[in-house]
């Protein structure tokens, strides 16, 4: 049989979906529908229901005076009503705030948990809610006089160099000290005040960076609230000394081996011309040890003195040999 031809022209047609509801009665549906959403709102929102309540706590303090203890922040009561009552308490704000005036307190403000509660029945927007919980029970709040002291500010600091480089000297910080302000009590056991942390990598040459300290508990402020670093590394070099060994030992008839040791340091190359031998002690101490005549002993020695701004401190020998002359 021949072959029947295909015209590739032509179009298969996608037959159009029908709709099997009339579009009057789909409107209506809809209308129905809306309506029985309307009636089962209408029925839920009239049903009793809880929800949780925020409140904040506001007071005007005496002149000078602070709390020991920070009022709670966490405050809630649960309160019960119908949904249309607890929808409009919603919208109307979601948290109370409560004002207290301490201008006449001494020592201490209480607030009870019956007080607490009528203030905030009274704050609610509308008569038919109740409080059902209130998360706290009476609220005790010392008051004590406001002071202010001064403490060093102490930086928490990794600090790595660049091959060759170390501290040209310590980091600067800038201010160096800060004010604590809060009641006495809580400032009486502070002696320094941390940075965050800091690292800073690859040092070299000088950098100069704003750290925030670190954040203080309630109930205590800082002035000011972030310190200036100023890093400066430079590079160094090695450099020998011959220092003199110091002996500390009452007897004058004692000889010691050998006299000086070799010291060898690490120093920046801005103090490298200046740092001499006078600058470092190294020690022999003698006091209790057994001296046998005519015999050598041994005693090990220590590095006493040193820069601040020198490292890797090593000498040679570690220790001396001593004998009484007769």
């Amino acid at each position: 049989m021949p072959e029947e031809k295909t015209n590739p022209k032509k179009k298969t047609r996608i037959p159009r979906p029908v709709s099997l509801v009339p579009r009057e009665d789909r409107l209506l549906l809809g209308i129905c529908m809306s309506i029985a959403l309307f009636f089962w709102l209408l029925v839920k929102l009239s049903q009793t229901y809880r929800s949780e309540k925020s409140i904040a706590l506001y007071f005007a303090l005496p002149q000078g005076k602070v709390f020991t203890v920070m009022p709670p922040t966490d405050i809630t009561a649960t309160i019960q009503g119908t949904g249309w009552e607890l929808l409009y308490e919603y919208l109307k704000s979601p948290q109370i705030s409560l004002h207290y005036d301490l201008q006449n307190s001494q020592d201490n403000f209480v607030l009870s948990r019956s007080q607490l509660r009528s203030e905030i029945l009274s704050r609610l927007g509308s008569s038919g809610m109740t409080i059902v919980e209130i998360n706290y029970d009476d609220i005790v709040l010392p008051l004590e006089q406001k002071e202010t002291i001064q403490v060093p500010v102490q930086l928490r600091a990794k600090l790595n160099f660049a091959p060759g480089y170390q501290l040209q000297h310590p980091p600067v910080l800038s201010p160096d000290s800060v004010s604590l302000i809060g009641p006495g009590s809580a400032l009486a056991s502070i002696e320094h005040w941390p940075t965050d942390s800091l690292t800073l990598n690859d040092l070299r040459g000088a950098v100069s960076q704003t750290v925030r300290l670190a954040s203080p508990p309630d109930g205590i402020w800082l002035q000011p609230a972030q310190v200036k670093v100023e890093v400066k590394a430079e590079q160094y070099s090695e450099k020998t000394f011959w220092v003199p060994v110091r002996l500390h030992h009452p007897a004058d008839s004692l000889r010691i081996f050998p006299q000086t040791v070799q010291l060898t340091c690490l120093v920046g190359l801005s103090r490298y011309h200046t740092l001499s031998a006078d600058e470092f002690e190294v020690s022999a101490y003698l006091n209790g040890m057994v001296l046998r005549k005519d015999q050598r002993n041994t005693a090990p020695l220590e590095l006493t003195r040193k820069p601040d701004y020198v490292s890797q401190v090593r000498f040679t020998p570690k220790s001396i040999e001593f004998f009484l002359i007769q």
